[in-house]
């Protein structure tokens, strides 16, 4: 009766490989969705279907649509494939062992994680979860799953793939922690059994995995990126609202999806009105989002570091984007090279600016740009 239960175990984790994790799309207007076929092409050829021995990192601004194609991605290649969105990363370790159909008991001692690391076989209805050791106990649960992903792959001939989405909080709260994620990632992926996808934004979680100390990097990165003009007037016609309305709401907020999902739920909100109207609710809506992200970063208050971090914003929104030494040797003339250190990554960390390619500083989105040249007459 044991070996029975046990056997139940393994036969729903080889099930849920296989029948992989199916996310919900995300087409919550009934409208036109926005077309990404590219990007989702990517995700699936580079990191779901590939062959290599590597762990995987999709990132990019807070609001692109990451999450959107990624979901895409894993709808339309669902075996082998399991997703997990992170919404408190305490519980990491039991919502990966539900997204892997991975019954737990998490009453389980110390000594029954000694007997399982040490290979000793006990079958029991629930795999144990060490209480005792909190801080592996996302270890452990991957390496059961790897196991089995081991044997996936040499059946289908792919490795396994489970995407971690949000990995930013768990960069916050616990960067040792999330550090050890990223070795965890690089040590299956050499072993050929799980293949790791980190859902990052372009800030605190990108530079943790780039500082990593490793042999081999050993990751590939898909870049995602806003959506183009057209794009986003498209969807917003799609969706219903009128050319003139949407040509001005793109020319608020450019192609970030986030802002343009924002927009049209105030629009559906407030149906029947004018686009005057219409246009001057998303605007209120939108602005008042960035100002709270703005008083987070402490840059429309009166901090002793007000002065300075004003300072970055306009060197980065005068010329459009600035090289981050540039940057550094030009304030530091007149601050202390730790107080700006702290400004930046402040204004990083509250999503005002972001690092863009070659080193370089943007602000983090149009609508943000648009918002700080008003408020700050920069």
């Amino acid at each position: 009766m044991q070996r029975r239960a046990q056997n139940k175990l393994v036969w729903d984790l080889d099930c849920a490989l296989e029948e992989g994790t199916r996310p919900a799309s995300f087409n919550t207007h009934g409208g036109a969705q926005v077309e990404r076929t590219s990007l989702v092409g990517e995700i699936r050829t580079r990191l779901i279907a590939a062959k290599g021995d590597f762990f995987g990192v999709v990132f990019g601004p807070a609001g692109v649509g990451k999450t959107h194609a990624i979901r895409e991605a894993c709808r339309s290649h669902p075996k082998g494939v399991l997703y997990l969105e992170v919404y408190e990363p305490r519980d990491l370790a039991r919502e990966l062992a539900k997204t892997a159909r991975i019954p737990l008991d998490e009453h389980a001692h110390l000594l029954d994680y000694v007997v399982h690391r040490a290979g000793i076989k006990r079958y029991s209805a629930c795999y144990r979860l060490p209480k005792d050791l909190q801080h592996e106990a996302v270890s452990h649960v991957l390496d059961i799953l790897a196991e089995r992903g081991a044997r996936f792959r040499k059946k289908h001939g792919f490795m396994p793939c489970l995407f971690i989405d949000g990995v930013d909080l768990l960069s916050k709260e616990n960067p040792a922690a999330f550090g050890a994620l990223v070795d965890k990632a690089k040590h299956l992926a050499s072993n050929g059994s799980l293949r790791l996808v980190l859902v990052a934004g372009d800030g605190n979680a990108l530079s943790l995995i780039e500082q990593t100390p490793s042999a081999s990097k050993r990751d590939v990165p898909v870049h995602v990126r806003d959506i183009s003009n057209d794009e986003a007037e498209g969807y917003l016609t799609g969706c219903g609202l009128s050319a003139p309305l949407c040509k001005q709401i793109v020319g608020l907020t450019g192609g970030r999806f986030a802002h343009l999902e924002k927009a049209l739920w105030v629009c559906g909100a407030a149906d029947g009105l004018d686009d005057a109207t219409l246009y001057g609710a998303v605007r209120s809506a939108l602005y008042a989002d960035t100002e709270r992200a703005l008083l987070r970063a402490t840059v429309i208050n009166t901090s002793p570091d007000y002065e300075l971090r004003k300072e970055v914003l306009r060197c980065v929104l005068t010329s459009g984007c600035v090289k981050v030494s540039e940057l550094m040797e030009r304030l530091c003339r007149r601050w202390s090279y730790a107080s700006v250190e702290a400004a930046i990554g402040e204004l990083v960390k509250n999503s005002v600016i972001r690092p863009g390619d070659q080193n370089m500083l943007l602000a983090h989105s149009k609508l943000s740009e648009t918002y700080l040249r008003e408020t700050l007459k920069l």
